[in-house]
C-alpha cells in the first residue's frame, strides 16, 4: 500500500515538469530530456484496436444436452485471451508513444535515439540477465521506441504520463489542460487512478466518451 502511494505521490510531482503549449504539451523527464506531447488521433486508436479479433471459445459435447456448447472457461482459451489482451495493450500503446511523442531536448551526457550508446548498454545489461533483445536499429519508428521504453523513461511517473497524456489530450479542449493537470496535482490526496480521474474532469460533455475511448484502448 505504501508502495502505491510513494507512486502516486511521484506521478502528482511530476506534473510539474509539464508545460503547456495549446492542446500540446512538453514534459522534462527526471532525467533532463525534455518531450514533445500530442493528441492522438482517436480513429487512429480505433483503427489498432480493431485489428485484434476475440476468438469463439472452444466447444465441449454436454451429454445431458446432447450438443456442443461453448466453452468459454477453456483453460488453453483463457490464456489466449489473456496473450491477445496483452499483444493488443502493447500495439495501443507503442502507437500512443510513436504517434503522441518526439524528442525536443536531450542534455548533455544523455544518448539521443539516433546515437548507439544506449543500445551497447541495452545489450550489455541483457548478457547480464541471459536476455537476448532484438533492436530494430534501422526502422526509426522502432528505434524510437526502444530508445523511449528502455533508455529514457526512467521513473514509474515518468511512464504513467507519458503512456497517459497524448490519449488524454486528444479529447480536452485548451482550456481544459489545466484541469487536466491539477487532476494529476490532486493524486496524493485521492489515492485514485490518474488516467480516469483526469478524463472524468471535462466539462465539455465528451466524459462518457472519453471512458469508451480509454476502455477501447486499453492505455
Amino acid at each position: 500500500m505504501q508502495e502505491e502511494l510513494d507512486a502516486i505521490d511521484a506521478v502528482a510531482h511530476a506534473v510539474d515538469r509539464i508545460t503547456k503549449r495549446g492542446r500540446f504539451a512538453e514534459f522534462k523527464l527526471q532525467n533532463g530530456i525534455v518531450l514533445n506531447l500530442r493528441p492522438i488521433p482517436p480513429l487512429l486508436i480505433q483503427a489498432v484496436n480493431q485489428e485484434f479479433h476475440t476468438p469463439d471459445p472452444p466447444k465441449v459435447y454436454m451429454e445431458d444436452k446432447g450438443r456442443d456448447e461453448p466453452n468459454p472457461n477453456d483453460p488453453a482459451y483463457l490464456k489466449e485471451l489473456e496473450r491477445l489482451a496483452e499483444a493488443q495493450d502493447l500495439a495501443v500503446e507503442s502507437l500512443t508513444l510513436a504517434v503522441g511523442t518526439s524528442v525536443k531536448f536531450v542534455p548533455e551526457g544523455m544518448f539521443k535515439p539516433e546515437d548507439d550508446g544506449w543500445i551497447e548498454q541495452i545489450k550489455f545489461a541483457n548478457k547480464l540477465v541471459g536476455i537476448e533483445m532484438q533492436i530494430d536499429e534501422d526502422d526509426p519508428t522502432k528505434r524510437f521506441l526502444y530508445w523511449l521504453r528502455f533508455y529514457a523513461m526512467e521513473s514509474a511517473s515518468d511512464i504513467a504520463l507519458v503512456r497517459g497524456l497524448p490519449t488524454i489530450l486528444a479529447g480536452i479542449r485548451e482550456g481544459e489542460i489545466e484541469e487536466v493537470l491539477d487532476s494529476f496535482r490532486r493524486l496524493p490526496e485521492r489515492g485514485t487512478d490518474p488516467v480516469s480521474e483526469a478524463e472524468a474532469g471535462g466539462e465539455n460533455g465528451n466524459r462518457a466518451t472519453r471512458r469508451r475511448r480509454r476502455n477501447g484502448a486499453g492505455v
